[in-house]
């Protein structure tokens, strides 16, 4: 990565996860800090199930997922399984659901980061153009067709959030199924320049990979 989408990369990361350092630093001695600064029902949910994952003294954490925010009786079912596999994973190294969840966080902006420099870099081949179309990428938002009323694409959340802020730090399933779609078009467009039973497989496992994390993703 070039020195300009590199720092522009930085800086963007800055901007997303300063406020979380920031209520972390700010929460008062007698407070405990919740560990998200939005979207904190959907939050509530992925912890649970980061929790359920996780083994707790001589239970062992579970491999599927119960809606612990209903009294209907159900069994329990694979969705949310990214996060349930998550916390078992980070279970083993003793680390909490909320470490957990902003660990995925991380790892989620910079393959979403790495994911969309390579697509950019697939597309156009002028420096020139492809450092203009990263500074769309990073910093454009759809807050003008909002105001206007304008149609927006509403099949993924993030896509449709004004913020920019919110784009590469979020929920990491939605982060992480943005970077395998954008990786994904780039194999598909260098296995048109060359084609390729390798490019295909590893699009294949790609998208497999995908719909464990975000099942509407992996279709796109």
């Amino acid at each position: 990565m070039r020195l300009y989408p590199f720092i522009t990369s930085l800086l963007i990361l800055f901007l997303s996860y300063y406020p979380t350092y920031y209520h972390w630093r700010q929460t008062p001695p007698d407070r405990v800090w919740a560990g998200t600064t939005f979207f904190s029902d959907d939050y509530a949910v992925y912890l649970h199930t980061i929790h359920q994952g996780m083994n707790r003294g001589d239970l062992p954490g579970r491999w599927t997922v119960m809606n612990k925010f209903t009294s209907e009786p159900h069994q329990g079912s694979f969705l949310h399984i990214y996060y349930l596999l998550a916390g078992k994973f980070f279970g083993l190294l003793h680390i909490s659901p909320i470490a957990t969840y902003h660990i995925l966080r991380i790892i989620a902006s910079i393959a979403t980061i790495s994911a969309a420099w390579l697509f950019t870099k697939t597309v156009l081949k002028d420096k020139f153009l492809q450092n203009l179309a990263w500074t769309f990428i990073l910093f454009s938002g759809l807050l003008p067709a909002k105001l206007l009323g304008g149609v927006t694409n509403n099949w993924l959340p993030l896509i449709d959030e004004p913020d920019v802020t919110i784009r590469f730090a979020a929920q990491s399933h939605h982060t992480l199924g943005s970077a395998f779609i954008l990786l994904n078009l780039s194999l598909f467009l260098r296995y048109l320049q060359n084609p390729s039973n390798k490019l295909l497989a590893l699009a294949g496992i790609i998208s497999f990979l995908n719909s464990l994390i975000e099942p509407n993703t992996a279709f796109a």
